[in-house]
C-alpha cells in the first residue's frame, strides 16, 4: 500500500526491517522506485538482492531491472542482465523478451533488437508494435514499415497501438497512398476510437500535404484535443508557407516559435506525452523547440528522455547552442553519467560553447553531481570569471563528499544543512535524494524539506510529506506548522483549510499566535471570511499583535467588505499600531 502510494523513505525503512526478505518484497521495493522515476535507487536494490543470496531474481525482478537500464540507457548492464535471462530459462518469457526489445531499441542497438525479435518463441502484437515504434524513433519510417507489412503478411492481429506506431512513418516519409491504406484498415478493423489513433491519422494527413483528408478525419471526432487542433494549425500553416514560398520568411520562423511555446506551456503542465506529440508534429524543429523538449523532460524528472532527445537532435545535425549544453548537463547530472557528461564537456569545448558562465558552471555542476570534484576544480580554474552560482556548487559538492567521507550522512544537523544546501541552490530534487536517506526519527530534518518545499513553490508536495510524517509517528511542533501553513494558503482549497484546522484544534497547535495568524491567512485566501474571523475571537485579546490585526483587516478589504474593515481597525487598541486612530 506504502509503495503505491509513493511514500519511498517509509516501504524503504519497512523493507529494512524485514528479516525474511522474498523476491516479492524486493521487487515491490524496486517497482515503487521505478514509479518515482528513481531507476538507478531500484538498479542499487537488485545489486543487494544478488549480494545478499536470500533469494533469486524472477521474471519479474528482470522485467523492472531491464526498464531500468532502458530508462538509463545503460546498455552494458543491460547486456548482463539479458545474459542472465537466458540462463534464468526466460527465453521463452515473452513479456521479458518485449522488455529486451524495448531497452536495445532505445538504447539505439537495432540490430541486437532484430536479433532478439527474431529469436523469440513467440511474437505478440506487442512485440511487433516494439519494433516498429523503436525503428522510428530511431529515424528508421523505411524499416518500420517493413515490419508493418510483414505484419499485415503473418495475420497478426493488429491494435490501436500499431496504428499509432506505424502512421507517423507513413507522414516522415509523405507516402500518401500507403497512409490511406493504413486509414481504410483503421475503418475496417475499428481500430479508430481512441482519439490517440484519429490524432495520428490527422498527423499523417497534414505531413503529407493532403489537409482536405486530414479535415475529414477531424469532422468525424466526436472527441478532439489540444493535439488535434495544434496538428492541424500547424498543418494548415506549413501548406500555405509553401504555397506563398514564405518558408525562410522572418514571420513564419516566428510562428515556428510561437508553436514551441505551445508544446513548452503542455510541458510545464507535466503532459510529457502530448508535448512530445505535437513536437513531433512540428515540420520544422529550430533549436529552440529541441531545447524547449530537453529541458521540459528534465523539469518533469525525465533525465534519460532528456538525453535521448539530445541524441536525436545530434543526429538530425542540428547545431546546438550555449542553452543546449545548459539544458542537457544537469541530465548528465542527474543520472550520474559521467561518460556522457564528459563528451558533452568536449563538445562545449569543440563548438566554442563554453564562453558564457552559465555553460561552465553547467559543466561545474555535472561534474559536482557524477561525484568527480577534480574535474569540476579544472573547469573552474579554467574560468575567467567566476560568481556565486560557481562556488555555491563547488561548496556543495565538496561539502556532500566531505559528508560523505566522514560518515557524517546520518548526523541529523548535516542532513538537515544538506537538504537545505541544495533546495536554496534551485536543486530541490536533490534535495528529495538527500531526506529520503535520512533516518527520520527527528522533527528537524522534516521542518527541513517541508519549509525548502514551500519555497521552492511545491505547496501538494509539501502537504504530502507532512502526512507521511505524521504516518511515521514523527512528532511536528510549531515550526513545522509555520512551514507547513503557507503551503495551504497557495493552494486556495477550502477543504483543505478545513482539515487542517480540525488537525490544529485536536492537537492544541491554536494556543500559538504564528499558527493562528497562518490559518486566518488561509480562510482569507480561501474567501471564508466567516471562518476566519472564528479563529481571529478565539485568539486572547492580549495575543493580538500587528500582524494578526493586519491580516483580519486586509481580509476584509481585499473581499470588497471596506466598512468592516474600518469598523474592525477601530475595535483595535491603539497600542498596537503605535499612533492614534
Amino acid at each position: 500500500m506504502y509503495a503505491l502510494c509513493g511514500f519511498v523513505p517509509h516501504v524503504r525503512r519497512l523493507f529494512d526491517e524485514i528479516l525474511d526478505q522474498s523476491s516479492f518484497f524486493y521487487n515491490t521495493v524496486m517497482r515503487m522506485y521505478i514509479q518515482n522515476s528513481v531507476p538507478y535507487e531500484a538498479l542499487c536494490v537488485f545489486v543487494e538482492m544478488l549480494s545478499s543470496k536470500q533469494c533469486w531474481p524472477d521474471n519479474f525482478t528482470y522485467l523492472i531491472v531491464i526498464k531500468c537500464c532502458s530508462d538509463l540507457s545503460l546498455l552494458s548492464i543491460g547486456v548482463v542482465v539479458h545474459g542472465k535471462t537466458l540462463k534464468a530459462g526466460l527465453d521463452l518469457d515473452t513479456f521479458v523478451q518485449n522488455s529486451l526489445l524495448s531497452m536495445y531499441m532505445n538504447c539505439g542497438e537495432k540490430e541486437a533488437a532484430r536479433r532478439v525479435f527474431y529469436t523469440m518463441w513467440e511474437q505478440s502484437i506487442m512485440s511487433w508494435n516494439t519494433m516498429i515504434n523503436g525503428y522510428l524513433r530511431n529515424g528508421c519510417a523505411k524499416e518500420a514499415m517493413m515490419v508493418f507489412s510483414w505484419i499485415m503478411e503473418e495475420g497478426m492481429e493488429l491494435d490501436c497501438a500499431t496504428m499509432v506506431s506505424v502512421l507517423p512513418a507513413y507522414g516522415y516519409l509523405k507516402d500518401l497512398v500507403s497512409g490511406r491504406r493504413v486509414y481504410a484498415l483503421v475503418e475496417d478493423k475499428g481500430l479508430g476510437k481512441k482519439i490517440v489513433a484519429r490524432n495520428a491519422l490527422v498527423d499523417m494527413y497534414a505531413k503529407c500535404g493532403s489537409m482536405d483528408e486530414a479535415w475529414l478525419v477531424v469532422d468525424k471526432m466526436g472527441e478532439r484535443d489540444v493535439i488535434t487542433w495544434t496538428t492541424m494549425i500547424s498543418g494548415c500553416f506549413h501548406g500555405w508557407a509553401i504555397r506563398q514560398k514564405l518558408e525562410s520568411d522572418v514571420m513564419v520562423e516566428t510562428a515556428l516559435i510561437d508553436i514551441t511555446l505551445c508544446f513548452q506551456c503542455i510541458l510545464n503542465c507535466g503532459e510529457k506525452e502530448a508535448a512530445r506529440r505535437v513536437f513531433d508534429t512540428m515540420w520544422e524543429r529550430s533549436v529552440v523547440s529541441w531545447n524547449t523538449m530537453i529541458n521540459g523532460y528534465l523539469r518533469n524528472g525525465c533525465a534519460k528522455e532528456a538525453m535521448m532527445v539530445f541524441s536525436w537532435m545530434m543526429e538530425e545535425g542540428m547545431e546546438p547552442d550555449c542553452a543546449t549544453m545548459v539544458s542537457v548537463l544537469p541530465a548528465c547530472g542527474y543520472l550520474k553519467d559521467l561518460v556522457s557528461g564528459r563528451r558533452v564537456h568536449a563538445l562545449v569545448e569543440d563548438k566554442g560553447l563554453g564562453k558564457k558562465i552559465v555553460a561552465r558552471n553547467a559543466l561545474v555542476d555535472m561534474y559536482a553531481k557524477c561525484g568527480s570534484m577534480d574535474e569540476a576544480r579544472l573547469v573552474v580554474d579554467k574560468m575567467g570569471e567566476r560568481d556565486v552560482i560557481t562556488w555555491t556548487t563547488m561548496i556543495s559538492g565538496c561539502f556532500h563528499g566531505w559528508a560523505i567521507r566522514q560518515k557524517l550522512e546520518s548526523d541529523v544537523m548535516v542532513e538537515t544543512a544538506l537538504i537545505d544546501m541544495y533546495a536554496k541552490c534551485k536543486k530541490i530534487y536533490l534535495s528529495f535524494r538527500v531526506f529520503a536517506k535520512t533516518t527520520k526519527k527527528r522533527t528537524v530534518p522534516w521542518n527541513a524539506i517541508l519549509s525548502r518545499c514551500i519555497h521552492n513553490g511545491l505547496a501538494r508536495e509539501g502537504i504530502e510529506f507532512f502526512k507521511q510524517m505524521l504516518m511515521d509517528a514523527v512528532q511536528p511542533n510549531d515550526a513545522t506548522l509555520n512551514s507547513l501553513l503557507p503551503a495551504y494558503s497557495i493552494l486556495v482549497d477550502l477543504q483543505q483549510a478545513t482539515n487542517i484546522h480540525c488537525y490544529l484544534v485536536r492537537s492544541g497547535f491554536l494556543s500559538s499566535i504564528e499558527v493562528a495568524t497562518g490559518l486566518i491567512d488561509i480562510y482569507s485566501k480561501c474567501g471564508s471570511l466567516e471562518s476566519a474571523y472564528k479563529v481571529f475571537s478565539g485568539v486572547p485579546e492580549k495575543g493580538k499583535d500587528i500582524v494578526l490585526w493586519s491580516i483580519i483587516i486586509t481580509s476584509y478589504g481585499v473581499h470588497g467588505h471596506g466598512e468592516i474593515s474600518v469598523s474592525t481597525h477601530f475595535q483595535s487598541d491603539d497600542s498596537i499600531w503605535g499612533e492614534t486612530k
